[in-house]
């Protein structure tokens, strides 16, 4: 199963797909180049997530990709990483979610200034 992330960056010209499982976590990051629609390319990125993990979500803006929640051994996560397009690296960030939480978590964006997660299996009650 691959969890995934799909940002683009340079107007349309690569994407990219972080970690999953393929019967453990995975920290690894495809990238898509789009040469042309018909006839995307991919291969396995020299950047990796800096912690492995599945069942995350994610949403971009035009220069950064960020996923959120997910899944570590089997614990639920809070984790928010950064993948900035332009240098293709990825960091966690400081900030988390309020709540530890993996699969079916949805994101969104509100142009390039604001993200959003909701939803996902959450082990404690949220509002």
């Amino acid at each position: 199963m691959v969890e995934a992330i799909l940002g683009t960056w340079n107007w349309v010209q690569v994407g990219f797909i972080l970690g999953g499982n393929t019967g453990s976590d995975s920290a690894i990051i495809d990238k898509f180049t789009f040469t042309t629609p018909a006839t995307p390319t991919c291969a396995v990125h020299a950047a990796t997530l800096d912690t492995a993990r599945s069942r995350l979500g994610g949403t971009s803006g035009w220069y950064n990709g960020y996923t959120g929640g997910g899944d570590i051994g089997g614990t639920d996560i809070a984790i928010i990483s950064k993948m900035n397009f332009s240098t293709e690296t990825e960091a966690t960030l400081a900030a988390t979610l309020d709540n530890a939480r993996e699969q079916n978590t949805h994101a969104f964006q509100n142009g390039n200034t604001k993200g959003y997660f909701a939803g996902g299996g959450v082990t404690t009650s949220s509002a």
